[in-house]
């Protein structure tokens, strides 16, 4: 195996690396370590090459805690290269959706067969090699996420949709508002699936309740304790992102399913209702547009990115869930590195440390749990820690005023809400959300659906069309704005806003008293 380099520690040169991407419009971010180094280094050209993108000039990636950022002629060329295989294959989104979701198989395939062979027998240098050969496979992924990145792939999408738009101004202008509403994917993700599943189980409570069984008869009865057991085998992993977070206990899928027991079979019919009208009114915008043809493969290219794009980010959540449970302990015994120290190392690091060409250094990793930051690019790479990862985001980001009452974003799904704002940052989970908040975040995350069904609308710093918030707003019906980029910065918890997600707009008509 060849001697891995690690990343730099230099903050000199980090900055020197970074400088094209000063004054990034970012919004309040998570600092702490969440995937750390192989999100950047994913985008070496020795993996691009093999995702399609070989002919790009790679202006590399910057990584602030949980947000990434690319170079701006990386972007532009990105943008011209996508317009110009559409104009060679009008189906070309599609197949870029299929592609994608074929690494996700592949991937899924092949870190199930390397995890299977971490056992109590496992040497140190077996170790070692088989996480040396998660991170290939790992970063083969990653790379598939530069077509995603903001604003590439949103940015073609939108671009078309505004074409699209302009063509079709005759058509009933209700109807056109509609339109978003019939982006939702049709295949499911395994979140939705999750959620499904819960629902049905707790129907079959919600029978047993009404028939006068008492709670905690019903909750232990074999068919419910056993289809909470398998449920929550199947789906504990949705408590993980990207290496950060604990999977759910048992305890979490028994509590929300038991809080939706009375309104479950409702919620059932409701869904089912709701996907036949969405169906129908895709139907109808279809047969009423100019060029039916055209809009039906808009519509099912980004339907099909759509549900893409969450798959590969809960593929990446699950394997991150599997490889915490079978590869954290196997390591932390070889190495006697703190367990909470674990997740601020990178794969390239792990396999050096097990192989005995580089030495654990607590007070790096200490430093990196507190602040992360990440530059990669063509072979060079730069990790900070601590106050320089601190200092280097704040730096690159600037000191922006945020004060205006007025905020816009992506429209992803229409509607109107008034309401107190709360504010989660990545990697948090509030202590109080009431119902009828709204929901203002950096992204959304798997492990924030619980508030989203909560939430009266959702704001997020990032995303667009295609992203999770997006699609899971389009699920639940809740006014949706993306992208915003300052959303986190310009409001404060208790602020009562008002988002209007017609026209993506997001008006602050109160501050909090604190």
């Amino acid at each position: 195996m060849p001697r891995t380099t690690l990343p730099s520690r230099d903050y000199a040169a980090f900055m020197r690396a970074a400088a094209p991407f000063r004054k990034v419009k970012v919004g309040e971010w998570n600092l702490q370590v969440i995937a750390p180094f192989d999100f950047s280094a994913a985008f070496d050209h020795k993996y691009m090459r093999q995702v399609g993108l070989g002919e790009l000039r790679n202006g590399g990636q910057l990584a602030l805690g949980a947000q990434t950022f690319y170079g701006e002629s990386y972007c532009r060329d990105l943008v011209a290269l996508l317009h110009a295989r559409l104009a060679r294959d009008e189906r070309y989104l599609i197949r870029l959706a299929e592609e994608v979701n074929s690494r996700i198989t592949e991937f899924k395939a092949e870190y199930g067969r390397l995890l299977r062979q971490v056992t109590p027998e496992t040497t140190p240098a077996e170790l070692a090699a088989i996480v040396h050969e998660l991170q290939e496979r790992l970063r083969l992924l990653l790379a598939t996420f530069a077509y995603f990145g903001e604003p590439t792939l949103e940015t073609v999408v939108k671009q078309r949709l505004d074409e699209w738009i302009a063509s079709n101004l005759s058509m009933d202008a209700e109807l056109l508002t509609k339109l978003p509403e019939v982006l939702a994917p049709e295949s499911t993700t395994e979140l939705q699936e999750d959620q499904l599943a819960a629902l049905e189980i707790a129907a079959k409570l919600g029978e047993l309740l009404s028939q006068g069984v008492p709670a905690s008869e019903a909750l232990a009865s074999q068919e419910i304790a056993g289809g909470i057991d398998a449920h929550a085998t199947k789906y504990a992993w949705l408590g993980t992102y990207c290496y950060a977070g604990h999977d759910y206990p048992r305890e979490h899928f028994t509590e929300s399913i038991a809080a939706e027991a009375e309104t479950a079979r409702r919620k059932l019919e409701l869904r089912k209702s709701e996907a036949a009208r969405r169906a129908a009114l895709r139907r109808r915008i279809i047969a009423e547009s100019a060029r039916p043809e055209e809009t039906e493969l808009l519509v099912r290219a980004i339907q099909d990115l759509a549900h893409a794009r969450m798959a590969r980010i809960e593929a990446v959540n699950e394997y991150s869930s599997r490889f915490n449970a079978l590869v954290k302990p196997a390591f932390c015994k070889f190495t006697s590195c703190p367990p909470e120290s674990f997740n601020s190392l990178t794969l390239a690091e792990m396999s050096a440390v097990l192989e005995g060409t580089a030495k654990l250094d607590e007070t790096t990793l200490e430093e990196r749990a507190k602040c992360f930051a990440a530059f990669y690019w063509e072979g060079t790479g730069f990790v900070l820690g601590g106050e320089d990862a601190r200092k280097a985001a704040r730096k690159l980001a600037g000191e922006e005023s945020h004060s205006s009452n007025a905020i816009t974003g992506v429209k992803t799904n229409g509607g109107k809400a008034r309401g107190p704002a709360r504010v989660i940052l990545g990697g948090e989970t509030p202590k109080e959300f009431t119902a009828g908040d709204i929901l203002v975040t950096t992204m959304t995350e798997p492990n924030l659906v619980v508030f989203m069904k909560k939430a009266a609308a959702i704001v997020t710093d990032q995303g667009g069309l295609l992203c999770h918030a997006a699609i899971v707003s389009r699920e639940l019906g809740k006014p949706c704005v993306t992208g915003t980029r300052i959303a986190t910065k310009a409001i404060k918890n208790g602020d009562l806003i008002e988002v209007d997600a017609d026209n993506g707009k997001i008006t602050i008509l109160e501050r909090a008293a604190n």
